[in-house]
């Protein structure tokens, strides 16, 4: 390589090296948000943000603002917003729905008496599939966290979830319901 194809290439990794600095630098807001809507519950945000990128001016604003609230003011858990029921899904008898490429076979109950009954009684049978389970029927968190401890002290996981989109997906109505690999045989 010449002299000069050297040179050129350190040139060019300079600039290109400049150009990433340029990029990479934080930006510093230079001035406090607008408010285009407030809900009521609106949080301010300046105890969020990192001490390092906020300005002067902020930084003595932020000095008078109350620490972030400990919780969020929305929990995205189930089992804060109990009870649960499905409009599309309601008790029946077993069903058992074989899944063309399923990996994971997975059952759905609720919290009734017959599906408690059959989770009972098929427990083994679940833990020896691997299965996994989801509640989508609970009326109290009590009564969700000691059926959930119970499934994990034998290991098997459960979930909360709204049972009308699995409903709608894998057309069934009533549970407790199981769903297997095609092919699957117990």
């Amino acid at each position: 390589m010449s002299k000069q194809s050297v040179l050129a290439l350190l040139l060019l990794l300079g600039l290109f090296s400049l150009s990433l600095l340029s990029v990479a630098q934080p930006i510093i807001p230079t001035q406090t948000p607008k408010v285009v809507y407030d809900s009521g519950r609106t949080v301010d945000a300046v105890p969020y943000f990192s001490r390092q990128r906020l300005s002067s001016e902020t930084q003595k604003k932020s000095s008078t603002v109350p620490p972030a609230p400990k919780r969020p003011a929305y929990s995205l858990d189930l089992a804060d917003h109990l009870p649960l029921t499905s409009k599309l899904l309601r008790p029946g008898e077993l069903t058992v729905h074989p899944i063309k490429g399923l990996y994971t076979p997975f059952f759905v109950i609720g919290m009734d008496r017959q599906s408690l009954g059959w989770f009972n009684e098929a427990l083994d049978t679940l833990v020896q599939m691997r299965a996994r389970g989801i509640v989508v029927e609970a009326s109290d968190r009590d009564a969700w966290r000691s059926l959930q401890a119970e499934a994990a002290a034998r290991g098997i996981r459960l979930s909360l979830l709204n049972g009308d989109s699995l409903a709608s997906v894998y057309a069934f109505t009533t549970y407790p319901a199981v769903f297997v690999r095609e092919g699957f045989e117990q």
